[in-house]
C-alpha cells in the first residue's frame, strides 16, 4: 500500500524550492530527486522501510529506505554525493559553497 516517507533516515540531502539557499542546492536537490524516482523506478516501485518512527517533531515519518535489490537509498545518495551524513542533531550539513 502507498506510503509517504518525508525523510530518509540517516541523511539530509539539498533543499528545493524557496528553502533553497543558493543555486547549487536547488540544482543537487533536482539530480537528488530524479536519482531518487530512478531508484524506485528500478525497484518495481516496490521499497522495505525499517526504522520507522516520528521524525523528532513528531509530524513527519522518517525510516530507512531498503530498494529491492537490498541497498539502500540513503546509501546510494550518499555515494552519488547528493545526500549527506546527517543523523538530526546538531548544525545541517551545507551545500552552499
Amino acid at each position: 500500500f502507498p506510503v509517504t516517507i518525508s525523510s530518509v533516515r540517516g541523511i539530509d540531502a539539498p533543499e528545493k524550492g524557496a528553502r533553497a539557499k543558493c543555486s547549487r542546492e536547488k540544482l543537487r536537490a533536482a539530480r537528488a530527486e530524479k536519482m531518487t524516482e530512478q531508484l524506485i523506478s528500478q525497484s518495481d516501485n516496490q521499497v522495505i522501510l525499517r526504522n520507522v518512527d516520528h521524525d523528532k517533531y513528531g509530524g513527519r515519518l522518517v525510516a530507512d529506505v531498503i530498494l529491492k535489490d537490498g541497498s539502500s537509498l540513503s546509501e546510494q545518495l550518499i555515494s552519488a554525493k547528493l545526500a549527506k551524513r546527517y543523523n538530526g542533531s546538531g548544525p545541517r550539513p551545507t551545500w552552499c559553497f
